[in-house]
């Protein structure tokens, strides 16, 4: 829809096909995309689509990484990993759904 174009564009997402096709992508997903972003672009897109939401950031590298994953399942935060070039075996329960209430 041209009003979702205007909307991502307002956020930040280049007018360009192929960053339309992928914010396309990002809003019908059913599963956990994973991005690769070397330009920062998509980063900046998602930050600030997700930021009424309070998505928080984190990476593998950082030393609070458990603490901010356990915060955003207990209390259903949008997370965003940083630098994921192998995904951490923690995160397949995450990314499989296989939570317990």
């Amino acid at each position: 829809r041209p009003s979702d174009r205007l909307q991502w564009q307002s956020l930040g997402l280049p007018a360009d096909d192929l960053c339309t096709e992928n914010a396309i992508l990002l809003e019908r997903f059913n599963r956990f995309p994973l991005v690769v972003d070397p330009s920062g672009q998509a980063t900046d897109f998602i930050m600030r689509k997700m930021e009424l939401k309070g998505i928080q950031q984190t990476s593998f590298l950082d030393a609070s990484f458990l603490k901010t994953l356990t915060s955003a399942i207990r209390f259903g935060t949008p997370l965003l990993v940083h630098d994921a070039e192998h995904l951490d075996p923690i995160l397949n329960p995450v990314l499989n759904r296989e939570l317990q209430k």
